[in-house]
C-alpha cells in the first residue's frame, strides 16, 4: 500500500501535466492556422498582382488605340468649330463694312478708298474691297480688273462666297465675300464686299506642338489636292493626299461629303487619320497623329503602374509578416490584453457617462427650459423648468409627460403665429429623430410670443450615448441684435449719402473683385456736362439735385446685380457683368440717356442735362485690372466732350 499523500501529489503533478499539454497543442493549433492563414494570404496576393500585370499590359494596347480615336476626333472638333468661328467672324465684318456705309463714303472712289482703309486697320484685316457691277475690284489702294484675280465674278452673286484664288507666286488664298445691293458710288452700282484670309496662317495656329506630341493639321479638295501651302506631315503642298495614301474608303468619303477614321501605314509607322467637311465648302479638314507617340505616352504611364503594383506587393508583404509577427506575440499576450481591455471599457463607460452629465450640467446653465427626451416611450421628462411652463400644468403636475402634447402646448400658447408651421414640422419627433441620424446635434431658431412683444429663441437637440435625447430653449435676442446692427452699419460704410447709391470704395471694390474672377462685360465711366454752369447759375442746393437726379437715372438704366456708383463730385460709373457686345452695351446706356432726357426739376427753366460717357467691353474669363481700365474709359469720356449732346465712346 502507498502512501495516501504521495498519491494525491502525483495524481495533482499528472493533471498540471495534462493542462500545460492541452494548452501546448491549442497554442500549436492557434500558430499553425496563422502560419497557414498568412502563407495563403502571401500566395492570393502575389497570384492578383501577376494578373493585374498581364490586365495591364492587354488593357494598354486596347487602350493605346482608343486613346488616339479620341483624341485626334477631339482636335478635330476643336478646329473646326475654330475654323467656323474664324468665317464667321469676318462674314460679319464684311456685313459691318457694309451696314456702316454713310453717304460721304459714296462721294467718290477715293472716299471709298479712305472708308475701306479705316475699316481695314480697324478690324486688323489681311484685304478688303468692293467689286462694282463692272467687276472693278475697289480696295484701299487701287482699282484693279476683278476678273483676271477672281474669275468666279463673272457669276451672278446671290449669296456668301467661300471662293480659293493661286496668287502669282504660286499660293493659295480663301475668299470670303457677300453680296451688296442697292448702293452706289459715281454712279455705278457695288455687287460685292470681299476679303482675303490667310489660310495658311490659320493651319499654322491650328498645328499644336508639344514636348512629346505633334499634331498635324491641314485643309485639302474633296478632289484630294491641297488646299494650303503648308506642310502635311511630311507632305509637301503640292503632293495630292488621295494619290498618296491609295485608300478606297477616304476617297470615296471624300467624294462623297463624309468625315472618317482610319489608321493608316504611313512613313514607316502607323498614324491615325481623321477627316472631316468643312461646313459651307468643299474643303475637308484632315487631321493626323502617329500612334508611335501616343503610345509611348500611354507605355511610359503603364510603366509606371506595374512599378507601382510591384512595390505595393513588397510593401503588403513586409507588412503582412510584420503583422504575422505581431499576431504571435499577440496571441502570447491574449489574456492579459482581454483583462486591459476590461478595465478600459470600464473606464470609458464612466468618461462617456460623465460628457453626458457635462452635457445636461451646461444646457441647464445656458438654457431656460431642458427636458430628456425617450424617443422609444415618446415621453419628455423636465431637468429644468425656469421660464415658460404651459399653463394645462398646476404645481402638482408630474416631471414626465407625452412628448408630442408637451411640444403641441409650448406652439400653441408661445410661438409666434408666423412660426407656427415651421415649428409644428421641426419639433415633430420623427423629424428629429431624422436630423439626429444625420448629425449629433439640430439646432434651429423661432420667434415667440412674450410680455406683449416678438422675440427670438433658439432649440437645440443632442443625441447622449444610452440613445436618449436632451433639448433645451434659450432667448437670443442680444445675438440678433447684434447681428441687425453690423449689417446695417456694413450697408451705411458702403452708401453715398447723397444719391442713395454705392460709394466709391465700395464700388471699385466690387467691380475689382469682379474682374480677379475673369467676368466680362460692359464697364463706363461719366461725367455731366458743364456741371459748374449749374452750381454757378442756379446754385448749389440745384446742383445737389441735378447729380441725385443722375444717380437715380443711372440706376434705373441697369440691373440690380449690375453695380452703380458715385466716384465723388459729378463723376459716376457702372459695370454691368456678362455684357459680350457693343449692341447690348448701347441698349443700357440709350435707356440711361432717355431717363436723363426726362429729368425735370423746375429750378433749371428747361435747360438741359447732358452727359459724356466713355465705356469698353471686357471678355469673359479674361483677368483685368481695374485701374487699367479706369485710364482707357476715362480717355473715352474725354473723346465723347467733343461730341454736342450725350456723348458715347467705347475703347
Amino acid at each position: 500500500m502507498g502512501c495516501p499523500e504521495r498519491k494525491n501529489k502525483n495524481k495533482n503533478k499528472n493533471k498540471k501535466s495534462d493542462f500545460y499539454q492541452v494548452e501546448k497543442k491549442r497554442k500549436f493549433t492557434v500558430q499553425l492556422f496563422i502560419v497557414l492563414g498568412s502563407f495563403a494570404v502571401f500566395t492570393v496576393l502575389i497570384c492578383s498582382t501577376l494578373w493585374t500585370n498581364y490586365c495591364s499590359k492587354k488593357g494598354t494596347d486596347l487602350a493605346s488605340n482608343k486613346v488616339s480615336e479620341f483624341y485626334i476626333k477631339e482636335i478635330a472638333n476643336q478646329n473646326l468649330q475654330i475654323i467656323n468661328e474664324d468665317f464667321e467672324r469676318h462674314f460679319t465684318y464684311l456685313e459691318k463694312t457694309v451696314e456702316f456705309l454713310t453717304p460721304q463714303n459714296l462721294t467718290s472712289i477715293d472716299s471709298l478708298r479712305r472708308y475701306l482703309d479705316r475699316t481695314q486697320k480697324s478690324y486688323d484685316l489681311d484685304d478688303l474691297a468692293f467689286v462694282d457691277q463692272k467687276n472693278i475690284v475697289h480696295n484701299f489702294n487701287s482699282s484693279v480688273d476683278g476678273l483676271k484675280k477672281y474669275p468666279f465674278l463673272k457669276n451672278e452673286i446671290k449669296d456668301r462666297i467661300f471662293e480659293t484664288i493661286t496668287l502669282e507666286n504660286g499660293e493659295n488664298q480663301v475668299i470670303l465675300g457677300i453680296p451688296v445691293d442697292k448702293v452706289y458710288v459715281n454712279g455705278t452700282k457695288l455687287k460685292a464686299c470681299l476679303i482675303e484670309v490667310n489660310i495658311d496662317r490659320m493651319v499654322h495656329a491650328m498645328t499644336q506642338k508639344t514636348e512629346n506630341i505633334e499634331t498635324y493639321c491641314n485643309f485639302y479638295y474633296e478632289d484630294g489636292k491641297s488646299l494650303t501651302n503648308s506642310a502635311f506631315a511630311g507632305l509637301s503642298a503640292h503632293h495630292n493626299i488621295l494619290e498618296v495614301l491609295d485608300h478606297k474608303r477616304i476617297t470615296s468619303d471624300f467624294k462623297n461629303g463624309k468625315s472618317g477614321f482610319a489608321r493608316l501605314d504611313y512613313k514607316n509607322g502607323t498614324a491615325s487619320l481623321y477627316y472631316i467637311p468643312v461646313t459651307n465648302t468643299r474643303w475637308f479638314l484632315a487631321i493626323l497623329v502617329f500612334d508611335s507617340v501616343i503610345n509611348s505616352q500611354i507605355n511610359s504611364i503603364a510603366k509606371d503602374m506595374l512599378f507601382q503594383n510591384q512595390m505595393q506587393l513588397i510593401i503588403t508583404l513586409c507588412a503582412m509578416l510584420f503583422f504575422f509577427v505581431t499576431l504571435m506575440l499577440l496571441v502570447r499576450r491574449n489574456a492579459k490584453l482581454r483583462l486591459q481591455s476590461e478595465r478600459q471599457l470600464t473606464i470609458e463607460t464612466e468618461k462617456v457617462l460623465d460628457e453626458q452629465f457635462l452635457i445636461v450640467d451646461a444646457l441647464s446653465r445656458d438654457f431656460k427650459n431642458v427636458y430628456r427626451v425617450e424617443p422609444e416611450k415618446r415621453i419628455a421628462v423636465v431637468i429644468k423648468s425656469e421660464g415658460y411652463t404651459t399653463d394645462a400644468f398646476d404645481e402638482e403636475s408630474p416631471e414626465t409627460y407625452p412628448y408630442s402634447f408637451l411640444a403641441a402646448q409650448y406652439i400653441k400658447e408661445r410661438v409666434y403665429i408666423d412660426d407656427i408651421n415651421y415649428m409644428a414640422e421641426a419639433l415633430d419627433l420623427d423629424n428629429v429623430l431624422a436630423k439626429l441620424k444625420e448629425k449629433s446635434e439640430f439646432v434651429g431658431s423661432y420667434r415667440i410670443i412674450e410680455n406683449g412683444g416678438i422675440h427670438f429663441y433658439q432649440f437645440t437637440f443632442r443625441t447622449l450615448e444610452n440613445e436618449k435625447i436632451i433639448v433645451g430653449f434659450k432667448n437670443i435676442d442680444a445675438a440678433v441684435q447684434d447681428a441687425k446692427e453690423r449689417e446695417a452699419l456694413k450697408e451705411m460704410s458702403e452708401t453715398d449719402l447723397m444719391t442713395g447709391i454705392l460709394n466709391r470704395v465700395s464700388g471699385e471694390k466690387k467691380i475689382s473683385d469682379s474682374l480677379k474672377l475673369g467676368r466680362g462685360g460692359l464697364f463706363c465711366l461719366l461725367d455731366i456736362d458743364n456741371f459748374k454752369m449749374f452750381n454757378d447759375s442756379f446754385g448749389h442746393e440745384v446742383g445737389d439735385k441735378v447729380i441725385i437726379e443722375v444717380a437715380h437715372s443711372l440706376k434705373k438704366a441697369f440691373r440690380d446685380e449690375d453695380i452703380v456708383f458715385r466716384l465723388g463730385g459729378d463723376e459716376f460709373s457702372a459695370y454691368a457683368p456678362h455684357v459680350e457686345n457693343e449692341s447690348q452695351a448701347r441698349k443700357i446706356l440709350d435707356r440711361f440717356f432717355n431717363n436723363i432726357r426726362s429729368i425735370d426739376i423746375p429750378e433749371l427753366n428747361g435747360t438741359q442735362i447732358t452727359v459724356s460717357v466713355g465705356a469698353t467691353i471686357m471678355e469673359e474669363g479674361e483677368e483685368t485690372v481695374f485701374s487699367e481700365k479706369y485710364k482707357l474709359v476715362d480717355i473715352g469720356v474725354y473723346e465723347s466732350k467733343k461730341i454736342p449732346g450725350m456723348g458715347l465712346t467705347f475703347k
